[in-house]
């Protein structure tokens, strides 16, 4: 091989080897290319989202809507406005029991309930009587003794001191005649007692008394119950009070009065079955409860029916009832929000072109329950006025937020 052809040799292998160099020196560019852009990218896309502002907090809100009326609502126990026991005020047989003396009838006002034996009363009576005329007799006969010694002592034929003596006689004769006319009076007493009538018009919640049987001065025979009214007593708390302004105020309210519906009815309140009216005011206030007695009377509690009420029935003595009174807070401007709009410390934000403003309010009344409402006064937002639910955090004035567009339509 002559030089020359080595040297051929040699140029072959290098362009062989520079062949070989090129496809690795190209992939090696475009990965280095990729790596640049894809750097670049998400440099670009880390410094487009540092500059961009982030988005005002998304909130909950509700409307504040006008609250001219509101109810206060308390159970309370039925009470009897007048009862009473019948009792025997002589130890007597029992002679008569009348046929409404008996367990759930009713009976007016002076009707005849128990009859007791008078026998042994009206010959007391009679004796009595006896002893009066007798009595009546010595009085006479010491009258015309003292005119005659009067008489006498006028004439001088007789001493005063006789005079004297004859005016003691008739005295103590005359008093003799009084005790005998008490006696007879306090027998008639007892033949009076004898009677047992009723003192109003009730309902016999008792009936003991049995023909033949011994009453004793002071046994009870049975318990009346005054059907005319009925009470309950509805306590106010210092909620209820703040509403009133005045607990004097509902003197003479009209009370609406619902029977308590039973587990089972799965309603929050029974049918009404009655009318009431406040007619007094507890003197003080409870210790325990720390609430404020409105007493309120319902006429006829007895009733099978009441013109006006479809629901209504008898209401029974004991029975817990659920009372409702309104009050008008059309002259006080108040206005109602959802219960979740009040924040700690009686804060309340409003919502206005997408910013927040504080408002500290006046609560009157608090709701219970789910989408319950809680009833402002002073410093509340008018009527309209859309304010924030959400318990957004470090909430400030002036601050920006979001509100779902479907909430502002």
């Amino acid at each position: 091989m002559t030089k020359d052809d080595t040297a051929d040799v040699d140029r072959s292998d290098d362009t062989a080897d520079q062949g070989r160099l090129w496809p690795w020196l190209v992939g090696g560019l475009i990965v280095l290319a990729i790596g640049a852009g894809g750097y670049w990218y998400l440099t670009r896309a880390d410094q487009t989202q540092e500059m961009a502002p982030p988005q005002p907090p998304l909130i909950e809100t509700g409307l504040v809507a006008e609250a001219a009326q509101v109810v206060i609502r308390q159970t309370g126990f039925v009470r009897p406005v007048s009862d009473v026991t019948v009792v025997s005020e002589i130890t007597a047989r029992i002679a008569s029991v009348s046929d409404s003396f008996t367990r759930g009838a009713t009976v007016a006002r002076g009707d005849v309930l128990v009859q007791l034996d008078t026998t042994r009363l009206q010959a007391e009576r009679q004796r009595a009587a006896a002893g009066i005329a007798q009595a009546e007799a010595v009085v006479a006969e010491a009258q015309i003794s003292v005119d005659r010694q009067r008489q006498l002592e006028e004439n001088n034929i007789a001493s005063e001191a006789t005079l004297q003596q004859a005016l003691v006689e008739l005295a103590t004769a005359d008093a003799a005649l009084q005790t005998a006319r008490a006696e007879r009076d306090l027998i008639q007493q007892r033949i009076d007692d004898a009677i047992i009538r009723a003192p109003f018009d009730a309902v016999v919640a008792q009936a003991t008394a049995d023909p033949g049987a011994l009453a004793t001065a002071g046994m009870s025979l049975g318990e009346l119950i005054a059907s005319a009214q009925a009470e309950v007593e509805m306590g106010l708390t210092p909620g209820d009070l703040a509403l009133l302004g005045d607990a004097q105020s509902a003197m003479g309210a009209p009370v609406r009065v619902l029977a308590v519906p039973s587990a089972a009815d799965g309603a929050a309140t029974g049918p009404r079955i009655a009318q009431g009216t406040v007619t007094a005011l507890g003197p003080q206030i409870d210790a325990q409860t720390r609430t404020v007695a409105l007493i309120v009377r319902i006429d006829d509690p007895f009733a099978a029916t009441r013109e006006g009420f479809p629901d209504a029935r008898p209401i029974r003595i004991g029975e817990l009832l659920t009372l409702e009174l309104s009050v008008d807070l059309s002259e006080r401007g108040a206005v109602s929000v959802p219960g979740r709009a009040v924040k700690s410390g009686d804060v309340v934000w409003r919502v206005a072109d997408g910013i927040l403003s504080r408002s500290e309010v006046d609560v009157l009344r608090r709701g219970t329950g789910e989408g319950a409402r809680v009833v402002l006064g002073a410093g509340a937002p008018a009527p309209g006025t859309r304010v924030m639910l959400t318990d957004l955090a470090a909430a400030t004035d002036g601050q920006d937020v979001r509100v779902d567009a479907a909430e502002e339509q």
